[in-house]
């Protein structure tokens, strides 16, 4: 079940939100009182109601690709193209901006202690305090859109355009980097384990803490979306076909839906399980995670199906109705992408400094 959030009214967001000028690639970041905070590529910051109705805009100096961050104060920090980190009261009004070399499309990370983490494109991760001043700048060796992730160990972990993804402790020191071979646009997901979930080209990865790969999938285009963690364990990305994908844990691909335009923004899961993506068609999608059970007849699969193992090969054929007592068997997904682990061999990350 997908539902599209179009602007038809601005009082009720099941029927409708308000559109704001431009499309949104910004994923959508909730407050505790339900408030939606979004940016758009109107230059704007949005706070919406839980209804639907427009709380305030704030206007930056460049498109607003970033996420908002929520910090512990409820303080509202996001990054524009006009080169600068924002954070904004609860109220809409400006507490204070940062001002880095180039365009801040990667999204803020706030620590427990208050601390915001974001890229910017001038090749830098930096590290600011709740008052605004700069603690340290971590240099990579090219431009960062991909948003910092930290970790239950305290890591802050990355990706560059250069293609690596960096694990830095809270004091700017680089733990451990990894090579993937594409620009990482994507940013890290942590799971509860410590697994760290990036995208890099057209490939979803898995490393553990400490830097080896667990696995990598393929995915239908270029992962700029970020993955976001279910309760359940399942992975969401999206990628700039349109596609948003469920991917199991191990790598095994499960369903996908087809949006109308990019899918740059990150998925954000509601407490009932729905899945909520901004798309490049300017609208907000919120798809249903529930899926249809069958009952089966007969099945038949040709040529083969490996138990166990880490291919499935061939095709399923079905026949309804089941006879009394026949099976019932939940379709999650048309095609199962093969996972990859450890691309055939395990593989460690690399703790080359980058500065």
């Amino acid at each position: 079940m997908t539902r599209i959030y179009t602007p038809l009214t601005q009082t009720e967001l099941r029927n409708g939100v308000l559109r704001p000028g431009g499309a949104v690639v910004s994923a959508p970041a909730i407050g505790t009182d339900g408030t939606i905070y979004v940016g758009s590529n109107d230059q704007s910051i949005y706070a919406i109601n839980s209804d639907g109705t427009l709380k305030w805009s704030y206007g930056t100096g460049g498109i607003v690709q970033s996420s908002p961050a929520i910090g512990p104060d409820g303080t509202i920090y996001v990054g524009s193209n006009d080169n600068s980190l924002y954070a904004l009261k609860p109220n809409g009004t400006l507490k204070w901006s940062y001002a880095t070399r180039n365009p801040v499309q990667s999204s803020p990370a706030v620590s427990s202690d208050g601390t915001i983490y974001v890229g910017s494109i001038d090749n830098y991760l930096y590290s600011v305090a709740p008052n605004g001043t700069l603690n340290w700048a971590f240099p990579t060796n090219s431009g960062i859109v991909s948003s910092p992730a930290i970790g239950p160990n305290g890591f802050i972990y990355i990706g560059s355009e250069d293609g690596n993804i960096y694990a830095v402790n809270s004091k700017g020191d680089l733990q451990w980097s990894f090579y993937t071979y594409s620009p990482i646009y994507s940013s890290p997901a942590i799971a509860a384990d410590g697994t760290v979930y990036v995208g890099s080209g057209n490939t979803l990865n898995a490393f553990t803490a400490d830097g080896f790969l667990k696995w990598w999938d393929v995915t239908d285009g270029q992962t700029v979306s970020s993955p976001a963690i279910g309760s359940d364990g399942i992975i969401y990305v999206g990628d700039n076909t349109g596609h948003l994908s469920a991917t199991a844990l191990g790598g095994w691909g499960l369903w996908y839906v087809l949006a109308n335009g990019p899918i740059t923004s990150s998925p954000a899961i509601g407490a009932d399980g729905v899945v909520y993506v901004g798309c490049g068609d300017g609208n907000l999608h919120a798809i249903g995670t529930q899926v249809n059970t069958v009952p089966v007849g007969a099945m038949s699969v040709n040529p083969t199906t490996v138990i166990g193992g880490a291919r499935s090969t061939g095709y399923v054929t079905l026949s309804s109705p089941a006879p009394e007592g026949g099976d019932i068997i939940t379709l999650l997904r048309a095609i199962t992408y093969l996972a990859h682990p450890n691309r055939g061999t395990a593989r460690k990350a690399q703790n080359n400094s980058a500065r």
